[in-house]
């Protein structure tokens, strides 16, 4: 009842906001949803987030910038930021993910298929993401704001919408190099006819882990041994139709030393000292976005998804006893989704979906040498519908809003309301006022499975809700020039404890955050373009665990025809730690060259050298030592972070 009037009271106050990165094309949602039938259903995708805040990140920017993978990408957007914590990275949005949660609370889309583990929910970061070739990425869209009403679990805290680029003609080659014995291999393949296009592409590569700096025990841990990863991309269009498929794999060693944990009264510490891991992800779907009548368009699309986690340990503990202990994941989920967008006149659109996902296959495998093993399997299902509908008035105002409903079989049902208002006092002044409200569903490893050092499982556990509301304003100055400040509040509810001193999770935590958004950027015809962003959070409290306050720019300036540089900077403040100290603030700088050869199109043999390319990026160019919060389970406050580290990239496209 509580959760409900809260939800009411902020719809009835909604105020004036504006997206921190909202594209002039979409001052005007309608109309953008109306320039092309073929795309309708993406555009009017587009016109959803403007009750949220988002950025979007294309191809040249990623190319400029040279970018090694999404983290880092992640960490330059405006209110982003990570926590590295040993072999992972933690993603975090304006003060509302707790680390500890391993990603559950951020949902991550590629091609609109959804990466988040169904058994564990979590999102894939860090290393786990380099099978997605950054030169393969059209666009990476970070919306920053609860958006469940399109996209239902896990997109509770944000999205991160990755578009991969369309086959095209010809011949890809990229070689990867670079610090602690990286080596990164890419072929592709493409071909066109009319209208039918394919493409097929592989990758393999292997990379050394980056060490990390504990003062507690005054020296440098491993963060993992070396990786070998391996990939494989399908793509085949034929019209309006789309076939994809893509496969990723990687194997390696975990080297730890010295890594206590928080464990039962009957033990005093656990030294993880070893083990092997194998990990594979099998991605497919098929797809069809396009017109069926003169005002009507649909999307309909079938996906199987495929994952296996195995990890192969070995426990040291204080008491002397050895425990090897080998586990496996295996999920299959499948699933199908169907939109269907209604044009009834220029200014009104009406957008009716749902979708049913059946997960057929989750096992749980536990290999003990001194207890007994378990194998325990899990199916079930979830299905949701939802209807968004958006106007137009002649006098500068519009407003969108919808409702979602989730039911599924182990949990109770979840909604999820959206409104947004939006107001153009000027044709440079936007102001946008926008409610949104997202959920998590507790995973099978919080409801079911019981795990050593892990809280007992809780069958009565409801989804975790995430109310978010934004007040923000736009303003255009001069040509190239825009600014923009956003003021949001978030409040979660129903949070999931989740820690090793716990005896069971429960829906008894909460959590609200506050803080004040700011931007300016520029962007020239000729190519030169830069940003600042200012984040400044109101609650420093330590389970936000946000940089207080974090800002970030950078600057793209092309130069002797054939060169691009860029370089940005990104200064962190303190953070709030579990044990109540604070990391100290430190500022990076990375840098990233780029020649790239521009030849006269009509030198029809050299024009392969049009679309080449050849970077050298380095990353903590100075070299600055700097430190992350530890999760609430480690006995340690913080984590160290060191050392500088580059790359280079050779992209050939014939």
């Amino acid at each position: 009842m509580k959760t409900s009037l809260f939800t009411a009271g902020l719809m009835l106050v909604l105020t004036f906001s504006l997206n921190a990165q909202l594209p002039e094309s979409m001052l005007n949602p309608v109309d953008t949803v109306l320039n092309s039938l073929e795309q309708s259903l993406t555009k009017y995708e587009e016109s959803l987030d403007i009750a949220a805040s988002k950025n979007i990140i294309t191809a040249k920017e990623i190319q400029d910038r040279g970018y090694d993978n999404l983290d880092e990408l992640i960490n330059s957007v405006q209110g982003m930021y990570l926590t590295h914590e040993w072999t992972t990275s933690q993603i975090g949005l304006r003060g509302v993910s707790p680390s500890e949660l391993n990603n559950q609370r951020v949902l991550i889309l590629m091609d609109n298929i959804p990466l988040n583990n169904p058994m564990t929910g979590q999102a894939p970061s860090g290393i786990e993401l380099r099978g997605i070739p950054m030169e393969q990425i059209e666009s990476v869209t970070i919306i920053r704001s609860p958006m469940a009403i399109l996209y239902g679990n896990n997109a509770m805290n944000g999205v991160i919408r990755i578009k991969t680029k369309k086959p095209k003609k010809g011949i890809g080659i990229v070689v990867d190099g670079g610090s602690y014995g990286k080596y990164d291999v890419g072929l592709s393949i493409g071909q066109t006819w009319k209208n039918t296009s394919f493409s097929l592409s592989t990758r393999l590569g292997s990379v050394l882990g980056q060490d990390i700096y504990i003062p507690e025990y005054n020296a440098a841990i491993p963060n993992g041994d070396q990786m070998n990863y391996e990939g494989l991309q399908l793509q085949l269009n034929q019209g309006n139709f789309s076939l994809k498929g893509n496969y990723f794999q990687r194997e390696g060693a975990i080297v730890f030393a010295h890594d206590p944990v928080l464990a039962p009264d009957s033990i005093s510490e656990a030294y993880f000292e070893g083990g092997t891991y194998f990990e594979r992800k099998l991605f497919a779907d098929i797809s069809y976005d396009g017109p069926i009548a003169a005002n009507q368009s649909i999307h309909a699309r079938l996906f199987l998804n495929y994952d296996q986690n195995e990890r192969q340990l070995e426990y040291v503990w204080g008491l002397g006893d050895i425990l090897e202990k080998n586990r496996t994941l295996q999920n299959i989920w499948t699933g199908i989704e169907y939109q269907h967008l209604f044009t009834f006149q220029p200014d009104h659109q009406l957008l009716l979906g749902t979708e049913f996902w059946h997960i057929p296959v989750s096992n749980y495998t536990s290999t003990e040498l001194n207890g007994p093993d378990t194998n325990l399997d899990f199916r079930y299902w979830t299905f949701g519908l939802f209807v968004h509908d958006s106007y137009q008035f002649k006098n500068g105002f519009a407003i969108n809003g919808g409702l979602r409903a989730d039911i599924n079989s182990f949990t109770d049902p979840a909604f999820s309301p959206q409104v947004a208002l939006l107001y153009n006092p000027t044709e440079k002044t936007t102001l946008r006022a926008g409610y949104s409200r997202g959920y998590r569903l507790p995973s099978i490893l919080e409801t079911d499975v019981i795990q050593e050092f892990q809280p007992l499982p809780n069958p009565d556990l409801v989804p975790e809700i995430s109310n978010s509301l934004e007040l923000a304003w736009k303003q255009q100055l001069g040509k190239n020039l825009n600014m923009d400040m956003v003021l949001y509040y978030q409040q979660l509810d129903n949070l999931i404890l989740n820690s090793l001193t716990m005896f069971q999770s429960d829906n008894t935590d909460a959590l609200e955050a506050m803080g004040l958004e700011a931007g300016l950027s520029v962007d020239l015809p000729q190519g030169f373009q830069t940003y600042m962003y200012y984040n400044f959070p109101f609650d420093t409290d330590r389970k936000v665990n946000m940089p207080s306050p974090l800002c970030k720019f950078g600057v793209t300036v092309p130069f002797l025809k054939h060169f691009t540089v860029f370089a940005e900077g990104q200064y962190e403040g303190s953070r709030y730690t579990w044990d109540g100290t604070y990391t100290l603030p430190y500022f990076l700088m990375n840098s990233n060259l780029r020649f790239s050869p521009k030849i006269d199109p009509s030198k029809k043999k050299a024009s392969w050298l049009n679309q080449s390319s050849i970077s050298f990026r380095v990353y903590n160019l100075f070299d600055q030592f700097y430190q992350h919060p530890s999760r609430q389970e480690l006995q340690t406050r913080f984590m160290g972070q060191n050392g500088r580290t580059w790359q280079t990239k050779l992209v050939l496209q014939f």
